[in-house]
């Protein structure tokens, strides 16, 4: 088992420097072995190198924190230790927008043709940031490269009209961003830190090293950062506390549901969505996932609860899930939304006729295939990727065929005609050709 390691503290929320930091005196009356015991115990059952768990339930918080920051060479994971946020960049980023909005520099529901061009006369800021602008899931391979302002100038692909649908979309954000640029003439890092974080007194750090699990064997991720055009949308590496503080800034607007009667919502990732933060049931919250890395926040408005958890190995939302096991036995109902399972589904079934085909979400491209035994394969990008199982209403789950420990659910929608149309997973809505 790995032993660095600090103890559990159940404390009154003190903010010092962005930092929940805990007087020794308080320490001593507020210890709670139970949480560090379990999160010491899950990340040797999930080979996780290290992690920090922060529960804040009726005002009072504990802050665990397991491990190393990196295998073999990292020194101990602290409070303090940064982790790779990937997609809860994405909030953070429609808190930034909406900072603006509050200033009166932006309007929700007005054309964004004034900031961005004619191509975008269609779309507004609530768009961009409830995955309802019709904008493809990813960038083009070949637009990585460039900066926001170059690809933004150039950028008219529409893949759904807008407002009709959600589709998962890190596109939007990078407008979202590109946008904040425009506006505070100020690069978006620089606007983050300077309108989001210095208020709190949280800095960015350098982030915990990634970590890939495959049969059995934990293997050191040397840092790849993702294409510099795409930080506002997974660019940032904060601590579990540092998130903590940030949900104690005005969320009320920005978690209000917006896809609340559309015809495809956010299946596969939650039960709604706000200004940036996803629903879940009357919590809300988003999940990211990087290289090795993982983080997951969730937070009840009402109560002010919250449950938060980072972790530096691909097997993080294991542990995630395990983690919310573990609090529900204890009483901590937090609110989720299964992604790798479908309660209550049944047996499977045999696949909807008419799902084989090509599926195209802008430079995403899903190949559906029919396999000898009678079931589905899905290849991305022309390589083979997952086995689907199929279950009642066109839902399925998809089994990655490199590990079988990660698994997506997904589904095909059909058209007026019942014909299937399209297919959605994790989210992320793609066209039959």
């Amino acid at each position: 088992m790995l032993d660095e390691r600090l103890e559990t503290q159940w404390v009154a929320d003190v903010e010092l420097g962005g930092k929940c930091l805990v007087p020794d005196e308080l320490a001593e009356r507020h210890q709670v072995p139970g949480a560090q015991l379990m999160l010491d115990e899950l990340i040797e059952r999930h080979q996780v190198p290290g992690a920090q768990l922060v529960v804040r339930r009726g005002g009072e918080t504990a802050v665990s924190v397991a491990g190393v920051t990196r295998l073999g060479s990292g020194g101990p994971v602290t409070a303090a230790s940064a982790f790779a946020l990937g997609s809860i960049t994405k909030p953070i980023t429609a808190r930034l927008v909406m900072a603006l909005v509050e200033d009166g520099e932006l309007d929700l529901d007005a054309s964004l043709a004034e900031h961005l061009g004619p191509a975008h006369r269609n779309r507004t800021v609530r768009q961009l940031l409830s995955h309802t602008a019709g904008l493809p899931a990813t960038l083009r391979e070949e637009h990585e490269g460039l900066t926001r302002a170059r690809w933004a100038a150039r950028f008219d692909e529409e893949v759904f009209p807008p407002g009709g649908q959600f589709s998962y979309s890190n596109a939007g954000f990078v407008l979202a961003g590109h946008l904040v640029e425009l506006i505070t003439g100020m690069s978006w890092l620089d606007a983050v830190h300077a309108i989001v974080l210095e208020p709190l007194r949280i800095s960015t750090g350098e982030p915990a090293a990634g970590h890939s699990v495959q049969s059995g064997r934990t293997v050191v991720l040397d840092a790849q950062p993702g294409p510099a055009i795409e930080s506002p949308a997974g660019g940032l590496a904060l601590s579990a506390s540092d998130l903590v503080a940030l949900l104690d800034t005005d969320t009320e607007r920005m978690c209000e549901d917006q896809v609340a009667g559309l015809a495809v919502g956010p299946f596969g990732l939650a039960d709604g969505w706000g200004l940036g933060w996803a629903r879940y049931g009357t919590w809300w919250g988003h999940d990211g996932t990087g290289d090795g890395t993982s983080a997951h926040v969730r937070f009840d408005p009402a109560t002010g609860d919250a449950v938060v958890l980072t972790a530096n190995a691909s097997t993080g939302p294991l542990l995630w899930k395990e983690v919310l096991e573990r609090l529900k036995d204890e009483g901590i109902v937090v609110g989720d939304h299964p992604f790798a399972s479908l309660p209550g589904a049944g047996e499977p079934v045999p696949p909807p006729a008419g799902a084989t085909g090509r599926y195209v979400n802008g430079g995403l491209v899903l190949d559906v295939t029919a396999t000898s035994g009678g079931g589905l394969a899905l290849a991305l990008g022309g390589r083979p990727y997952a086995g689907l199982t199929c279950f009642s209403g066109h839902r399925f789950v998809a089994s990655e065929l490199t590990s079988a420990r990660m698994a997506y659910t997904g589904r095909f929608v059909a058209g007026p005609d019942d014909g299937i149309t399209h297919v959605q997973i994790s989210g992320r809505l793609s066209r039959k050709l």
